[in-house]
């Protein structure tokens, strides 16, 4: 179960992404809170559309999880990055440019790497003008698809062949230096994003040319 839901600083929904677990889910949210006629609900949804009547649900759902973040934000400077739930799957949250992405997952994916890698996805499609998202069909097809590649990706040997590349020549207190950085880098990776360390490989590139590589 995948959902992501981006908000704007005025908690306008801009933009939705979600599987099919993950709408039936809200489904059964909204009939248990008698939030909008379920028979409706389901004659408007369609596969990646977001419509008007599933925005007014979501919006609904997530509106006290969004006051909440929020207030422990503006008010607190506490916010907290996610909440697990009693099915145990989690909710992640990231937030910049005034632009809050909230993703849900299951168990099996890691909530928090996934919002940070989708909130990047959206910067690259639309730089800082996020509301496209909302406007554009383009844009937000575009980011669609990008997101689907990933999760498709993620899932599959994502080796990388470093035999068949040159290794720039280095002096070997230099080599050792920097394997050290970058040693401290997975490290530190891997306390921010949660990820265990043995998936992470970091490269310094010169060019086409491998000038010191490690891996977790």
């Amino acid at each position: 179960m995948i959902g992501l839901i981006l908000f704007d600083n005025h908690d306008d929904l801009l933009y939705v992404f979600s599987d099919q677990e993950f709408r039936k889910k809200i489904e059964t949210v909204a009939r248990n809170l008698e939030i909008i006629n379920c028979n409706s609900y389901q004659d408007q949804t369609k596969p990646n559309k977001t419509t008007e009547i599933e925005s007014i649900v979501l919006m609904q759902i997530f509106s006290p999880l969004l006051t909440s973040y929020r207030v422990m934000n503006q008010e607190f400077q506490n916010s907290y990055d996610g909440i697990t739930c009693e099915d145990g799957s989690t909710v992640a949250f990231y937030e910049e440019m005034d632009f809050l992405l909230i993703a849900v997952a299951k168990y099996n994916i890691n909530a928090v790497h996934l919002v940070k890698v989708c909130y990047e996805t959206m910067q690259h499609v639309c730089g800082s003008s996020f509301s496209l998202l909302k406007h554009s069909d383009t844009h937000s097809e575009l980011t669609t698809i990008l997101i689907e590649t990933f999760l498709e990706l993620r899932q599959s040997s994502q080796a990388i062949v470093t035999e068949s590349m040159y290794y720039e020549p280095i002096r070997e207190e230099v080599n050792t230096y920097i394997l050290k950085i970058l040693q401290t880098s997975i490290e530190e990776l891997k306390v921010k994003t949660q990820i265990p360390a043995s998936k992470f490989h970091i490269l310094v590139l010169k060019e086409t040319s491998i000038i010191s590589i490690y891996s977790g």
